[in-house]
């Protein structure tokens, strides 16, 4: 992929969750939305900030421990370990486009640049801040078991 500069007229294309299948035991992007402006890190990821975010067309993946997940969480995530991510990556497609979340955006950074520097992942988006920065900003969250696993 050629690397984009920070440029607010490039569009990132994110999966679509609904239109996303399971073939041979990791997802695939049939269809993709334009959603917002990417900035890209110098370490190969995309940033999002929250209010970039139109939920209902991201797949976003939380790298959380389930208890830190089921107290809060944006409505759908998948979890998926983090420690499972950096070692051996995501059952997605290499192409996949995702966003990474966690509790402040640290954990999710490090699995962030390990999905793309070591695993050759080339959409991830990280959302920086992290859940404390989604709250922050008054964005929804679920408290009702909306989240289920990442299938591997």
């Amino acid at each position: 992929m050629k690397e984009h500069s920070r440029q607010s007229s490039s569009l990132l294309l994110l999966v679509v969750e609904r239109s996303c299948r399971k073939r041979s035991g990791a997802y695939s992007a049939a269809n993709v939305v334009p959603l917002l402006t990417p900035e890209r890190h110098r370490d190969g990821y995309f940033e999002a900030r929250p209010s970039d975010v139109v939920r209902e067309a991201l797949l976003i993946i939380d790298v959380r421990d389930e208890e830190a997940i089921a107290a809060e969480h944006i409505h759908g995530v998948r979890a998926f370990s983090a420690t499972t991510a950096i070692d051996e990556g995501l059952p997605l497609d290499k192409d996949a486009r995702f966003a990474i979340v966690c509790s402040n955006g640290v954990i999710s950074r490090d699995v962030a640049r390990a999905l793309t520097q070591t695993h050759g992942f080339a959409n991830v988006t990280l959302l920086v801040g992290g859940m404390r920065r989604w709250i922050g900003e008054d964005r929804p969250v679920s408290r009702a078991g909306s989240w289920r696993p990442l299938e591997t």
